[in-house]
């Protein structure tokens, strides 16, 4: 959390399974802290089922991730979400 607090990212990637704080961890956090919120909140897992998709979705993710991503997915993001520095 200190590194979007930091940094306030236009897009944020995270992985479902992180160690500690987990990817619906932070997504909660961020919930509370709307003046954090990025432009796109991105889910990574190795979870591809509908199960897990619909909790990204209600977990307020805007994009459903799953590994290996490839770059042009990124960029498509990235770009998408991107309103220059």
């Amino acid at each position: 959390m200190h590194l979007i607090e930091e940094h306030r990212p236009e897009v944020v990637l995270l992985d479902l399974a992180m160690p500690g704080l987990n990817g619906f961890d932070v997504a909660e956090e961020l919930q509370h802290k709307p003046d954090l919120k990025p432009r796109c909140l991105a889910a990574v897992t190795v979870y591809s089922g509908e199960d897990m998709r619909r909790r990204t979705a209600v977990a307020v993710f805007d994009v459903h991730f799953v590994k290996l991503v490839a770059s042009a997915q990124l960029l498509e993001i990235i770009t998408a979400n991107s309103v220059g520095r």
